[in-house]
């Protein structure tokens, strides 16, 4: 779990790329619409998300888990 407030906000906006999605979102898309943040800290976000099986990724492809699905369609995840 991030300790920085900045890796928390990173990790959100992850998510909220993935959210609504019934297919995986290409990296290069991913990165392209989360320009704006520094590309390490997006990766780490990738990193933390998949060690606690928020997502799945893979080298080219990052997929929002079945569990995060779900959140999504119970209505949890807005902005």
């Amino acid at each position: 779990m991030p300790t920085d407030p900045t890796d928390a906000l990173t990790e959100s906006a992850v998510v909220l790329q993935l959210t609504g999605r019934t297919s995986g979102l290409p990296r290069q898309d991913l990165y392209s619409a989360l320009r704006e943040l520094p590309l390490d800290r997006v990766t780490a976000a990738l990193d933390s998300l998949a060690a606690l099986e928020v997502i799945h990724t893979t080298d080219q492809t990052v997929y929002a888990s079945e569990a995060l699905k779900r959140i999504d369609a119970l209505g949890l995840i807005c902005i």
